[in-house]
């Protein structure tokens, strides 16, 4: 709003005429405004897109064939939801919670029984390194980050993720949320104990398919 520092005067005035350099005096209130409208528009270009993207691919629809019943010998298609989230109307984050109560190895019995069962912090942090394994690699920030209280941590907030869509280059913003959207529906599909605690047990796993050049960062954004 008054004086610059030097190097912040030598970088806008190397762009700059003259006759530009001579009349600048800092950017002023309407200068920061202007800079605020610009962000505010950038941030939500890219939440719109995120966004759009997560909820075309929140639902996924399996088939199965019951055994008895009236169904019996019918292909019959159930929707599921296996996350679901808010629009926000403001800031730089989404945040959604995982139904991990729907995956087919909810509950199930660990290979080796002293491990207890496969329960919420098991799940999420499966899905976690699943999801930063090729050919995904997103990064998300875990919900257990911000628990206010050890209950809070220990009962819900394995659950939920945040989603950071000004954390990412413009260019990739899109990318990244295709890529979380194929993780997760992916990661549904693991029907095996073993396959899941593999998981955990490599937390950067190979892959046959062509892994993606670059880690996209969905998660953090300047520390926050």
């Amino acid at each position: 709003m008054g004086p610059q520092p030097p190097a912040t005067k030598a970088a806008f005035f190397a762009l700059r005429s003259s006759r530009e350099r001579a009349a600048f005096t800092g950017w002023k209130v309407d200068g920061w405004v202007r800079w605020l409208e610009g962000l505010r528009g950038a941030y939500e270009r890219r939440m719109n897109r995120v966004c759009r993207i997560l909820d075309e691919g929140s639902t996924a629809f399996q088939t199965r064939r019951p055994a008895y019943g009236p169904a019996a010998g019918w292909g019959v298609v159930s929707k599921m939801d296996l996350f679901d989230f808010a629009w926000p109307r403001g800031g730089m984050f989404v945040w959604l919670r995982v139904n991990f109560e729907q995956h087919p190895l909810w509950r199930a019995r660990r290979t080796d029984p002293a491990a207890g069962l496969i329960d919420g912090p098991v799940m999420s942090t499966a899905l976690m390194l699943y999801l930063a394994s090729a050919p995904h690699l997103v990064l998300l920030a875990p919900g257990t980050m911000f628990s206010a209280t050890d209950r809070v941590r220990e009962e819900v907030a394995w659950a939920y993720f945040r989603l950071c869509f000004a954390a990412e280059a413009e260019e990739k913003v899109d990318a990244c949320s295709e890529r979380f959207v194929d993780g997760v529906k992916k990661f549904w599909r693991i029907r095996k104990v073993a396959d899941l605690e593999h998981i955990l047990d490599n937390p950067i796993l190979a892959s046959s398919e062509e892994p993606i050049a670059e880690m996209g960062n969905l998660g953090v954004w300047q520390g926050c």
